[in-house]
């Protein structure tokens, strides 16, 4: 028994070391390949003529330098020096991978700074602020080609409504922000550049009395009961509504502010109310709203777009505003 368990010990002992060996001998194959280290030393090497020299020149040792220009010329199958004291020179094989050799290094010295030079050297990180889901649609258009086009910048986002991101955009918490523009453009402070243009329409239940109608006047309007959003989150849109009820000659009877966008949705098309909106709201409304035209603002437009802070523009954010404009070229 203790025969056969010694032959099995010295068995298994062997074929550990078979493979050991066996290992080392795949990872010193792998070693061989052609790489652009093995080509660098080689090129250092002709330019040095010695061993020594072009090890202190790329700061490794001496058996290292040795090692990549064996590999080379097994690779190679091929003699690339002459090695006579005290200078190697090349061989005419040598000569000629030389050549290719430093094209290939210098190329990819040159990558990087060419790499760079392509982007406008531009990084940096761009601070974008978005109100909802209608611009959702412009924003990934505008995110993806500045990804595209300039790699090595980031992006941050952040979901706010339209009355906190004024307000930060003012403080500098944002280069650029994506949100329905009444408000921002009464700003001389801000630039704005417009994405979507919707018309001003009244927005009912398909329930409603006017549910069936092609057009209603705003005078109509004086026994109804309107829905709006919280007056801290779109003061502008709040002030209009009152403003354009006035001169008509009511005053809106507001029963509900609402914080966003789908409760606002939901509640109009429950018939608790109406309100007046931008006809591009259809795009997220559900099946029971229905918009109708409104006599006296056949021509008016609820605008959405970017709005950032004149004259403060980063050179990303300038970058980002360049490629706004040519994805969205104003007619």
């Amino acid at each position: 028994m203790s025969d056969l368990l010694f032959h099995f010990t010295i068995v298994r002992n062997s074929y550990k070391i078979r493979l050991f060996q066996h290992s080392r001998s795949i990872v010193y194959k792998g070693d061989k390949r052609m790489n652009i280290q093995m080509l660098e030393c080689f090129v250092v090497v002709s330019e040095e003529k010695n061993i020594t020299s072009a090890a202190q020149k790329l700061f490794i040792s001496q058996p290292a330098v040795s090692r990549q220009i064996q590999n080379l010329e097994l690779e190679l199958k091929a003699k690339l020096f002459h090695r006579t004291k005290p200078y190697l020179t090349l061989t005419a094989t040598g000569e000629s991978v030389l050549v290719q050799a430093q094209e290939i290094v210098n190329r990819c010295k040159n990558l990087k700074p060419e790499f760079l030079k392509q982007t406008n050297n531009l990084s940096g990180t761009l601070k974008i602020g978005f109100c909802g889901n209608l611009e959702y649609t412009s924003l990934f258009n505008c995110v993806s080609a500045m990804a595209e086009k300039y790699p090595l910048c980031k992006i941050n986002f952040s979901k706010a409504n339209m009355g906190v991101l004024y307000h930060d955009l003012m403080k500098g918490e944002y280069d650029i922000v994506f949100s329905p523009l009444t408000g921002f453009e009464d700003n001389e402070q801000i630039r704005t550049y417009g994405i979507i243009y919707a018309p001003y329409v009244l927005a009912v239940s398909i329930h409603h009395k006017f549910a069936e109608r092609d057009c209603v006047s705003l005078s109509e309007l004086s026994s109804e009961k309107f829905i709006t959003f919280v007056r801290r989150e779109s003061k502008a849109h709040s002030d209009m509504l009152i403003i354009d009820c006035k001169k008509a000659g009511f005053s809106p009877d507001i029963i509900a502010e609402v914080g966003d966008v789908y409760t606002y949705l939901l509640m109009i098309a429950a018939n608790q109310g109406v309100a007046l909106v931008g006809e591009n709201l259809c795009e997220i409304s559900p099946c029971g709203i229905i918009f109708v035209p409104i006599e006296e603002f056949s021509e008016r437009q609820i605008v959405s777009g970017a709005a950032w802070i004149k004259n403060r523009e980063s050179p990303i954010c300038a970058a980002f505003i360049q490629e706004l404009k040519k994805l969205y070229p104003q007619k």
